[in-house]
């Protein structure tokens, strides 16, 4: 009998290529996991800080002016002199920017002399959609875009005007007294 010689086999070492691929896939799904979190993290700590700046500078105006108002010569100046700004957001003398990037208008009403308003322009359409009901019926007037988010109405059925009218790059304005 003769032997049959046996094939010299040797053992594999390391990573197969498809084993590498692999792991490269699990990799960038978990980073692109982790991305999705820390845009959603960013977006709610800049929804976070517009909505206490429209706060503060709501309950600040009316303490300055008092109530009820003559908002005549109220603007960017006077609020960035009374430092009712965070200085961060103040980017010129009369110039006041957002956490979004647009910037911060207040003025009186051209129509109502005692109602003042406070104009956030370039939103983007998913903050304008928690934006545009911060606070809902607190305020005399929301506008999206120019229209109306009726204040009066349910806040159900301020969402769905808000849905309607929010687009990347509106304005929103809220007005008070």
């Amino acid at each position: 009998m003769k032997k049959i010689s046996s094939v010299n086999v040797k053992k594999q070492r390391g990573f197969s290529l498809i084993s590498v691929l692999l792991g490269g896939i699990a990799v960038l799904v978990a980073l692109a996991g982790v991305m999705a979190l820390v845009q959603n993290t960013t977006t709610n700590t800049k929804l976070n800080e517009t909505e206490s700046i429209l706060s503060s500078l709501k309950s600040d105006i009316i303490r300055l002016y008092g109530s009820p108002a003559d908002f005549t010569g109220l603007d960017n100046a006077t609020v960035i002199k009374a430092g009712l700004i965070p200085p961060s957001k103040v980017t010129g003398a009369t110039t006041i920017s957002h956490p979004f990037g647009g910037a911060i208008n207040i003025e009186p009403d051209t129509v109502v002399p005692n109602i003042f308003k406070i104009t956030l322009t370039a939103i983007d359409k998913e903050p304008c959609m928690s934006l545009a009901v911060f606070s809902h019926g607190d305020w005399v007037a929301v506008e999206v875009g120019g229209k109306a988010i009726t204040q009066s109405a349910t806040r159900s059925a301020a969402v769905k005007e808000a849905l309607a009218n929010c687009a990347d790059g509106v304005d929103i304005v809220w007005k008070s007294q």
